[in-house]
């Protein structure tokens, strides 16, 4: 990727950011997201969430683009019931493929089926993005297409993408209302996720505040637990939605 396409799709990641506080429907939701995973090669997605543990897995509350044939097959046969990447989500904080999976501890013979299964309907390769809500609910966003760029870039922006796609999705649909949450950060959290959210790495947030790396990730650890997230990407994404952050 040469460095204006990488300034390309970063100004249309942030546009995308902008837009996600002004869509009213899932269709216009999807639309957005679908044109930018698409410059990516990511042709279907979708958003569900997760109850009960791999051997009671039942999802719940999709919603996103998905290959119909497929979906329908992918239902029919109770195929969430043997999915390697639900048993590999139990441990998983970040993003992965299915190629991480397939070589993975999680990896089964009908579980490489199932994903191989997938190819014949275009869906070669897939990404999941898990994400755990500040009210404690699991979720995930899978992307799936033939020929995509799985570069670290790439799924840096698909990941960002996926968790405003997933909360103004959750937003959006009439069977789960958001509760609405009065959550706050000290001003020196708040003071160094600005600098985390123009790029600035966690030591380079130390030298510039002039205090070690270790309390740079100590505040971060205490806002993460407040908000109840995984990683720091996905808080940035809640303090953006609830207007702590501008981008």
């Amino acid at each position: 990727m040469t460095a204006k396409q990488a300034t390309d799709l970063s100004d249309h990641l942030f546009d995308f950011v902008r837009q996600t506080h002004d869509v009213k429907d899932l269709t216009g939701l999807n639309d957005l997201f679908g044109d930018i995973v698409g410059q990516y090669g990511y042709s279907t997605f979708i958003c569900t969430e997760i109850i009960g543990d791999f051997q009671h897995t039942k999802p719940s509350l999709a919603f996103g683009k998905w290959d119909e044939n497929w979906g329908r097959r992918y239902l029919n046969k109770q195929y969430f019931r043997f999915d390697d990447c639900l048993r590999f989500l139990n441990d998983a904080k970040n993003i992965f493929s299915w190629e991480d999976v397939k070589n993975s501890s999680a990896s089964t013979v009908y579980g490489r089926k199932i994903m191989n299964e997938a190819g014949d309907y275009g869906q070669k390769h897939g990404l999941i993005v898990p994400i755990r809500s500040f009210d404690g609910r699991m979720s995930l966003v899978t992307l799936m297409g033939e020929n995509v760029d799985d570069s670290p870039d790439a799924n840096t922006a698909i990941e960002i993408a996926s968790l405003f796609f997933s909360e103004t999705g959750v937003r959006l649909s009439p069977a789960r209302p958001r509760d609405k949450r009065d959550l706050n950060l000290t001003p020196r959290q708040l003071e160094i996720l600005k600098w985390i959210a123009i790029g600035k790495r966690n030591q380079d947030v130390a030298d510039i505040l002039s205090i070690t790396k270790k309390t740079v990730e100590r505040h971060l650890e205490d806002a993460r637990r407040r908000f109840n997230v995984l990683t720091t990407n996905q808080l940035l994404v809640e303090c953006v939605k609830q207007g702590i952050l501008q981008v």
